[in-house]
């Protein structure tokens, strides 16, 4: 949609005031980009105002700040977020306040204490804190200072000493009251109460104007969501009782209100949304107070929006006024959204209040776009044209084209106040009622003389929650937003002139964002591209490519037998899965066919000379392969859902996983190019690789598309000839992919398919066999994933052959997640419901075991029930599903024997839901349940359970869990969860695991960023979609010349 200047005229042009097409133009600017976008809003904004006065503005608030006895903006100035005093005491805030444990919490401070002295070089209190800094930075170090005996006097030596010993010899008890009371002090500044009645009481005391809400982390579970809405409801009908004349207003969080709020199953909990979001509107309404609905990430806009015209709907809400919504400014789709909000009010006939904003979630927005690689951000990259966007909207909101939005200004940078006041003399005809908004404990110093000056109101959003909730909470949105550039960090700053405070504020960079687009965010290779799944357009899309049998060539043989099980190959998204998946299991047999092993390797032993010689083709072939992998992507989607069971988004992630091996190793390739080495006078030495020969690629069921092109893509691009063997039960993908690799121009022979029982395999491919292998035809290396099992036997087969013969194993693995006192525990539950359940655990990185220090083990085991609780259990081509069945029966009847054993029934905790319409059928479907088990300890366990099962248990001592870690003999993933710098790199250093993932989930390792593969029983490496896979499919040759042979050595006289 272009934007142009009649979006600020009293007549909005047809295409400005229709619901429908501004809705569709909120999908289609989502991921805009921005060297597009900016001009136009350049085009946009008419402001001129007086530098001079500004300038003067700014230079009375920098004095003000330094008579103030405390200020965000001088506290700020002083912590210099990305220095190590920065960062030492906001990691301290962030999670001191939630530990219970003293050892736990004494272990923490003196990480940081170290962190800070590593920095530095210098113990962390050996200089005084400014006396500008304020009472809370201060205070602490003082106390600090106190509590660990450390004097300003003492020599660097001492102080060593005192840092590494002296702690030990002061009351824990004492350190740990003493930073907490110091982290408290400093939560008093942002949080404005620890409940309802007291923010009600303080605010009638200060003649506070506030928009309170009960902030904390996003809702886990239901008994979550609950508490919050009880928390609301209260607030309101508090706020109903209460004698003040202050209208204040309450805020909700829609993410707070149920723990499955967002895209993917919204069409499930919309109606439990409506109904609370609802509830509390009527209680609102009833009381006069305004409600607010707070801004989310980006992802979930949509849907908010959705949700919010649906209560506006609502008969008994349509004379009320009140009903407001929060618009984030970084969002590039932010004008179009006010666009819409104005004709939503044109609708009904309605004032909505908008609180504008600049952001909350920049950092996570950047990550999460370049992680699901889309095709842009759906936030401005730069802060500049954040704050022009702002403004373009805020000139929409003061303008004759805005009929219905009442605008709220929140933010805290006065040269932005200063820009809306002069948009507010340039539209002296605004009749609208306009709020200035600041978050408690920001800006304070400014605004209280502001609102001397000022013919608006001011509101304060006022938190409300207990330190350490919503404390850790605020720090982390402090974090994110490129915090050392926002105004707060510069104004107390007074290295920064003030000119250039304003330059930072008014003019736009002219330097392009050194952020990279999603695609480009690799040196050099592509970012796989990825499906906005938060897009409604691109889900539906999806439902259709779902819904029928595609019209390739290749499965045009299924149309006959889903009719034979009176399937409608038209109709699919209805259908039942497992019979999709036999009807894909009777057309891979009659694809089979006979192999005659002995011509299968005289047929690779021919092919292998020309292929191995010509690097550039086999590039070629591997690239055109990623073309094929992009143009075939719905069908290569219908495969992975209808074929190998998965659900939407696993099945999207395999299929970029699958390309981005095409990408890396196409470049990885390079490294192995003829290499001169040092040499002595008269002598030329080359390193040369070469291809080993012929190998035999055996991949799993599980990831039937990205490994067994990982495998294969591999061997081909060092110079292989590859025998492919697929799983038995998902044959389907491994023939479509080879007819990709084809049409990508692989030669004959190059490649080979093979397929029927792994014994009949093993006993005719990876035995040494005479009658073939005598001829010059004989087997260099096998790529397995699989089993430890099924490794071990290939492993003593290839001992009979005369010759070594490569083994590259990738196994499975008991994985566990450690999470100490100190973890953010919806980011354990969140992560470990990815990392057990996502794929219904049949991934070998997937977490067998989570283990809790007992202090929070109470606490994380209940949130997880809650959390399963909301798990969708049902068919994969479904939106909603986040869990899926097994791959066939004889996996259920393994997991069901393991979990009906005596040892381990007894101790199963809860079991999710499976969707009702297969409840009753347990004998005709696959579904495993996510199931929690609690044990005592992770020795308990001896098998590796591929399933969504879960084992938790409590420990008191991590070197009693990494020892028994050890014993059980895997080692592929290991998840750490704690805020504790020291302890994860101990034990990241000392755990004989693969992979370690450090808070964040264990599973999804994305090729050429997290390299993949364990060690002992997990594997024998190199590590899949790293530098260093490729050599082993390589062998090393030295070509060393004697340049003197013939006399001379001509480098000599250079």
């Amino acid at each position: 949609m272009q934007l142009t200047r009649q979006i600020f005229t009293a007549h909005l042009p047809e295409n400005f005031v229709d619901l429908y097409t501004l809705k569709q133009a909120l999908y289609q600017c989502h991921l805009i980009d921005d060297q597009s976008l900016v001009p136009q809003l350049r085009q946009l904004l008419t402001i001129e105002f007086d530098k001079k006065s500004l300038k003067h503005r700014l230079q009375q608030n920098r004095l003000q700040l330094k008579a103030a006895p405390f200020s965000a903006e001088s506290f700020f100035s002083q912590l210099d977020l990305f220095s190590a005093q920065g960062s030492t005491l906001l990691r301290l805030a962030e999670a001191l306040l939630r530990i219970n444990d003293t050892s736990s919490a004494v272990n923490l401070i003196q990480d940081k204490l170290d962190y800070w002295q590593q920095q530095n070089h210098q113990h962390p209190l050996e200089k005084n804190s400014p006396h500008n800094l304020g009472s809370v930075l201060h205070n602490l170090l003082a106390l600090s200072h106190y509590l660990l005996g450390v004097y300003h006097d003492s020599s660097p030596h001492q102080l060593n000493q005192l840092l590494h010993t002296g702690i030990k010899h002061i009351s824990a008890p004492a350190i740990y009251l003493g930073m907490k009371q110091s982290m408290q002090h400093l939560a008093q500044h942002f949080v404005y109460a620890e409940g309802n009645q007291l923010a009600l009481t303080r605010a009638n005391q200060s003649d506070d104007l506030c928009s309170f809400d009960c902030l904390g982390e996003a809702a886990v579970g239901e008994n979550d969501a609950k508490n919050y809405f009880g928390q609301y409801h209260e607030l309101i009908h508090k706020l109903a009782e209460d004698k003040t004349n202050q209208p204040h207003a309450v805020s909700i969080k829609l993410s707070a209100l149920h723990g499955r709020f967002g895209n993917k199953q919204y069409p499930l909990t919309k109606d439990i949304l409506v109904e609370r979001v609802l509830t509390l509107a009527l209680a609102a309404q009833k009381a006069d107070i305004a409600l607010t609905i707070d801004a989310e990430e980006a992802d979930k806009l949509m849907v908010t929006l959705d949700l919010f015209a649906t209560v506006r709907a609502h008969p008994k809400l349509q004379q009320w006024q009140k009903l407001g919504i929060a618009v984030q400014a970084y969002s590039k789709r932010s004008l179009i959204e006010l666009l819409w909000l104005n004709a939503l009010g044109d609708k009904y006939q309605c004032y909505i209040p908008v609180r504008l904003v600049k952001g909350a979630y920049w950092d996570s927005e950047i990550k999460l776009a370049q992680q699901q690689g889309l095709a842009n951000y759906p936030v401005f990259r730069q802060k500049q044209h954040t704050d022009l966007n702002y403004l373009v909207c805020a000139q929409f909101l003061l303008s004759p084209g805005n009929a219905w939005l009442q605008p709220q200004f929140a933010g805290h940078n006065i040269v932005t106040v200063s820009q809306i006041e002069q948009l507010i003399a340039q539209n002296p005809l605004c009749e609208h009622p306009i709020e200035w908004q600041k978050l408690y404990g920001m800006g304070s110093v400014f605004f209280n003389q502001f609102c001397q000056t000022t013919r608006y109101p001011i509101r304060q959003y006022a938190p409300i929650g207990s330190h350490k909730t919503v404390l850790p909470y605020l720090i982390r949105r402090i974090l994110e937003n490129g915090a050392n550039q926002s105004f707060v960090h510069q104004i107390a700053n007074e290295n920064i002139s003030l000119e250039q405070i304003i330059r930072n504020n008014t003019e736009l960079a002219d330097t392009p964002s050194k952020i990279a687009n999603p695609p480009d965010i690799f040196a050099n290779r592509k970012n796989s591209p990825g499906i906005d799944l938060a897009d409604c357009n691109q889900q539906s899309h999806l439902d259709q490519v779902l819904n029928r049998l595609p019209k390739h060539d290749f499965f045009q043989p299924l149309d006959q037998w889903l009719n034979e099980q009176n399937i409608s190959a038209n109709n699919l998204l209805d259908a039942n899965q497992q019979q999709i998946q036999q009807v894909c299991a009777q057309y891979a047999k009659r694809l089979a066919k006979e192999s005659d092993y002995a011509k299968l390797f005289v047929t690779a032993e021919q092919a292998q000379l020309p292929w191995r010689n010509h690097l550039a083709k086999r590039v070629e072939v591997i690239q055109k392969l990623a073309e094929q992998l992009i143009l075939q992507q719905h069908n290569l989607l219908f495969l992975l859902i209808y074929e190998a069971g998965k659900n939407r988004q696993d099945a999207l992630n395999e299929w970029r996983e699958a390309l981005d091996f095409c990408y890396y190793y196409s470049e990885q390739i390079k490294h192995f190019y003829p290499r001169e080495l040092e040499h002595t006078a008269g002598e030329n030495n080359t390193l040369y690789y070469q291809a080993k020969g012929t190998f035999v690629c055996i991949s799993p069921w599980n990831f039937p598309l990205a490994i067994f092109l990982g495998q294969i893509v591999a061997a081909l691009i060092t110079g292989n000839t590859v025998i492919a063997k697929p799983a038995h039960n998902t044959q389907l993908i491994g023939h479509f992919c080879q007819i990709l690799l084809e049409q990508a121009g692989l030669p004959h022979g190059v490649l080979q398919l093979v397929t029927g029982s792994s014994k009949a395999l093993a006993e005719k491919l990876l035995n040494y066999q005479p009658n073939y292998h005598d001829k010059g035809c004989y087997l260099a290396g096998v790529c397995f994933t699989g089993s430890n099992h099924s490794a071990k036997t290939i492993q003593q087969q290839l001992h009979s052959h005369p010759h070594t013969v490569k083994l590259i194993a990738e196994t499975g693995g008991i994985n566990i997640m450690l999470a100490d006192a100190s973890a953010l525990l919806e980011q354990v539950i969140r992560d470990v419901i990815e990392s057990a359940f996502a794929s219904a655990g049949q991934r070998c990185s997937a977490t067998r075991v989570l283990v809790v220090h007992q202090s929070i083990y109470s606490e994380v085991k209940n949130k997880l029930i809650q959390a399963m609780a909301e798990l969708t259990v049902d068919e994969p081509q479904l939106q909603t599903t986040d869990v899926t069945a097994l791959i066939d029966q004889s996996a259920k009847d393994s997991v069901e024997q393991y979990l009906n054993s005596d040892f381990i029934s007894a101790r199963i905790i809860y079991q999710s839901k499976i969707a009702s319409r297969f409840a009753q059928q347990t004998a005709n479907h696959n579904f495993v349940p996510p199931t929690l088990i609690e044990i005592e300890q992770i020795s308990q366990i001896q098998q590796e359970v591929f399933a969504p099962v879960l084992h938790i248990c409590a420990y008191q001592n991590h070197h009693m869990v990494l020892k028994q870690l050890q014993n059980i003999g895997y080692g592929l993933t290991m998840a750490v969860h704690t805020r504790n710098q020291h302890l994860w790199q101990q034990i990241a250093k000392d755990v004989q695991v693969g992979n370690v993932y450090i808070n964040r989930n264990q599973v999804g390792a994305v090729v050429g960023c997290q390299a993949f593969g364990g060690m002992n029983l997990s594997g024998t490496g190199p590590k899949a979609g790293g530098p260093n896979y490729l050599a082993a499919f390589l062998n090393e040759k030295l070509v060393c010349e004697n340049t003197a042979a013939i006399g001379g050595s001509l480098d000599l006289y250079d």
